[in-house]
């Protein structure tokens, strides 16, 4: 640290003698000096010392360290006093990253990792990112900050700061980042029947493609009813009379992560034909009794449902016991159908 030493220069004497160094003092800063006589006298080139600093010592105060060499003749040095600075590292307190933790990002689409270090005057502030624990992802990081995905799963990626918190202390701090998986769009919606019957519920069973697509669960309305009186319920289309319905099937955000993806049909509905008495043994039967159309022989839980002579659908419900009353408007000939079972009646009230 002393890289000078300056003496009395005596007269000369004329005797030759070596000037050497036989002892010093050293102090830091304001300190009492530390006096030190070495066991024998060496050139001051020769001294070579290190001091260990005093504990205790403020990491940002600039420190003074003084020195005198006492020679053989008993002078002793100018004092050499050097000023010097222990390293003091601001550290740092929080990491804070660019992407919201609590929201999946998804599989395939690099991510960019921005950290920004508090407090802004830390000393070293060049982070270095990895990954922790890849889990089901395929987690790389790349170009030193980006974060490449494969999969669905959970990742562990680390930021840490090299001598953070202080020198030979790093700061460390791990994120746990969600996955999803890649988005895949719907591309089509297939197997709906082109016709139906009118009574008869239709059930609308659609096949979503591609199998793998993201979302794939079908919410059906009806787009334009025309003649045929439809309604939907859930997955079923219900008609009382021919003509042609326009259905629309909606997948909620489908098309891409938020556009849904809507496809619609044509239906055509044809009015009930061709139906006769059933030629085999039912239990089904029908009657005129106070004015109202009787049924009995029917099966709870089983749809009933009536159509006039033009084949549209007059009635329509649910049975709950094995016989009812119903209502009719205007005499004639009714086909009445209640499960697989068949038959014709004609009604006068």
């Amino acid at each position: 640290m002393v890289n000078a030493q300056a003496f009395y220069k005596p007269p000369k004497t004329g005797t030759g003698e070596a000037n050497l160094i036989t002892g010093y003092r050293y102090w830091f800063n304001n300190e009492a000096a530390t006096e030190v006589t070495l066991p024998t006298s060496v050139n001051p080139y020769e001294l070579n010392k290190v001091f260990k600093l005093p504990d205790g010592l403020d990491e940002k105060a600039t420190h003074t360290f003084s020195m005198q060499f006492c020679d053989t003749r008993g002078n002793w040095s100018v004092v050499n006093t050097k000023s010097f600075t222990i390293g003091w590292i601001e550290p740092v307190t929080e990491i804070k990253i660019n992407i919201d933790v609590s929201v999946a990002i998804e599989a395939g689409k690099p991510v960019t990792l921005i950290g920004t270090v508090e407090p802004a005057g830390a000393t070293n502030q060049n982070i270095i990112w990895s990954v922790v624990n890849a889990g089901t992802t395929g987690a790389t990081i790349t170009n030193g900050n980006v974060l490449n995905t494969t999969g669905a799963g959970t990742v562990v990626i680390r930021a840490t700061i090299t001598d953070g918190l202080g020198k030979g202390q790093d700061y460390v701090k791990d994120f746990t980042i969600t996955v999803k998986a890649a988005f895949v769009a719907v591309t089509g919606i297939t197997g709906i029947p082109a016709t139906a019957t009118a009574g008869t519920p239709l059930t609308l069973n659609g096949t979503v493609a591609p199998a793998t697509a993201t979302n794939k669960t079908i919410v059906w309305r009806v787009k334009t009813a025309g003649t045929t009186g439809a309604t939907i319920s859930g997955n079923t289309l219900n008609t009382n009379a021919a003509g042609m319905v326009v259905v629309t099937a909606a997948i909620v955000n489908g098309l891409t992560a938020t556009t849904n993806y809507t496809q619609d049909f044509n239906i055509v509905v044809s009015a009930i034909t061709g139906v006769v008495e059933t030629l085999r043994a039912t239990s089904l039967q029908a009657w005129v009794r106070d004015g109202l159309l009787h049924v009995a022989g029917l099966t709870a839980d089983e749809t009933l449902s009536i159509f006039n002579a033009a084949g549209a659908l007059v009635y329509h419900s649910v049975a709950t016991s094995g016989e009812t009353d119903i209502h009719l408007a205007a005499p004639g000939v009714y086909i009445i159908r209640s499960g697989e079972n068949t038959i014709k009646v004609s009604f006068n009230n």
